[in-house]
C-alpha cells in the first residue's frame, strides 16, 4: 500500500505456503466472513500497480513470488486478470506468473476451457511444466522452496495429498479437471504412492464425479480413477 516494492517482495516471498495463503486470501476477499478488509478495492489497485516495477535483479526469487501472489490473489478475488499477469511464457519469472494467474481464475469460476488450455500449456512448455511440478511441494512443505526450482529426486508427498484431497471436494469443477488432467500425473511420476494415500485419492475422485455437473470434468475424474484402479 506505500508503494515499496522492496519490502513488499520481502514480505510477499514469505507467503509462499499453505498457511500463509489462507491468510492472504482473506486479505483479498470482497466478502463472505473471511473478508479482512471492508474496501479492499484500494489493495487491488496497489497491486496491480506495484507488478511491472518487480523485476530487480537483486531479489529475482522474491520477485517471482510476489508476482506470483498477486496474479494468484487478484484472480480469485476479481475473477478477470489484465495481460501483464498472463504474459508469454518467456523464463521461470513468467510460467510462475501465468501458473497462478489461471489458478486463481480456476478456483474463482468453472471455466473448464480454461483448465484445458492450461493442460495444452503444460503439455507444451517445459518450463511451466517444472514449474507445476515443483508448487505443490513446496506449497504444502513437502519440499523447502528453492531459487532453482527443483524437487528432490526421491520425495513423499504427504502433505500434497492431504492438501489436494481437501481441494477435490471443496474446489470448482474447472480446477478438478486441472487436477486431474495437469496435476496429478506428474505427482505420481515424483510418487506413485501419492503421500501413502493414492486408494483415497481414487475414492475421492469417484466421490466427486458422481456430484459433477460438466461432463468434461466428470469425465476426467472416472478416468484418472480408473488408472489408479489399475496400478493398485
Amino acid at each position: 500500500m506505500r508503494g515499496d516494492e522492496r519490502r513488499a517482495c520481502s514480505y510477499l516471498a514469505r507467503f509462499w505456503g499453505l498457511q500463509q495463503n489462507r491468510a492472504l486470501e482473506s486479505l483479498y476477499a470482497i466478502k463472505d466472513n473471511r473478508a479482512l478488509l471492508r474496501n479492499p478495492e484500494q489493495l487491488f489497485a496497489a497491486s496491480i500497480e506495484m507488478t511491472p516495477r518487480l523485476n530487480r535483479r537483486a531479489y529475482s526469487f522474491y520477485s517471482i513470488l510476489a508476482h506470483a501472489t498477486f496474479a494468484h490473489h487478484l484472480g480469485i478475488a476479481t475473477g478477470e486478470l489484465d495481460g501483464q499477469f498472463l504474459p508469454p511464457i518467456t523464463d521461470r519469472q513468467s510460467a510462475f506468473m501465468v501458473r497462478s494467474g489461471i489458478m486463481g481464475l480456476l478456483i474463482n469460476s468453472s471455466d473448464t476451457e480454461l483448465a484445458q488450455r492450461y493442460e495444452k500449456m503444460v503439455n507444451t512448455t517445459p518450463v511451466l511444466e517444472i514449474i507445476e511440478e515443483w508448487s505443490f511441494p513446496t506449497y504444502t512443505r513437502d519440499s523447502k522452496p528453492n531459487a532453482d526450482f527443483s524437487l528432490p529426486g526421491s520425495i513423499l508427498l504427504r502433505k500434497t495429498a492431504q492438501e489436494v484431497l481437501r481441494e477435490i471436494d471443496n474446489y470448482t469443477e474447472a480446477y478438478l479437471y486441472y487436477l486431474c488432467s495437469t496435476y496429478l500425473p506428474l505427482a505420481l511420476g515424483r510418487d506413485p504412492t501419492f503421500g501413502l494415500k493414492l486408494s483415497g485419492l481414487g475414492a475421492a475422485l469417484v466421490s466427486r464425479a458422481d456430484i459433477c455437473e460438466d461432463a468434461t470434468a466428470r469425465n476426467a475424474c472416472i478416468s484418472f480413477a480408473r488408472q489408479i484402479k489399475e496400478t493398485t
